[in-house]
């Protein structure tokens, strides 16, 4: 899909607030936006999903998505909500692993993917780059965790609090 210059703005903005591009020169920003594409996503279509391999780095231009991942016996527990600005797919980039989550579009969305050779390519360029997206993905792994104790106590709650109920 074609990126108008509305877009190309919302994007530049949208990457000086992601913590690991804040820093970058003009030219590294040049060189980012050379390679981004944007896709459009409709109402229940499915971005990445949890075990796939990590292909590319998403920035939401507009529309919202859901966070999920499935944890042992529980499926598609939602963990978080993202909307214009935010980004996912970052961790499988930078640690070569599966995708940890499934990204599930709530309300149709406009996206921009930047690819995982164009990503690393930009990192290699820039070091301290590559280390605060290294941080920001172990904050982002610790928020999940928390998400994830935080509906499973839910679930717990509701389960015994049902057992009380006349």
């Amino acid at each position: 899909m074609k990126i108008s210059e509305n877009d190309m703005l919302n994007l530049i903005r949208s990457l000086r607030k992601i913590e690991f591009f804040s820093g970058f020169t003009s030219s590294e920003v040049d060189m980012v936006l050379s390679t981004v594409d944007k896709k459009s996503y409709r109402k229940g279509e499915t971005i990445i999903k949890q075990g796939d391999i990590g292909r590319f780095f998403f920035i939401i231009n507009s529309g919202k998505v859901a966070v999920l991942i499935n944890e042992e016996k529980k499926t598609n527990v939602k963990v978080g909500e993202l909307g214009a600005g935010d980004y996912f797919g970052e961790t499988s980039l930078v640690t070569h692993s599966p995708v940890n989550a499934t990204v599930k579009v709530e309300e149709n969305a406009d996206v921009f993917v930047l690819y995982k050779s164009d990503v690393e390519m930009v990192m290699k360029k820039n070091p301290s780059a590559a280390q605060q997206m290294k941080e920001t993905i172990e904050r982002r792994k610790e928020m999940s965790n928390y998400e994830l104790s935080r509906a499973s106590e839910k679930g717990f709650f509701s389960k015994i609090s049902g057992l009380f109920k006349k």
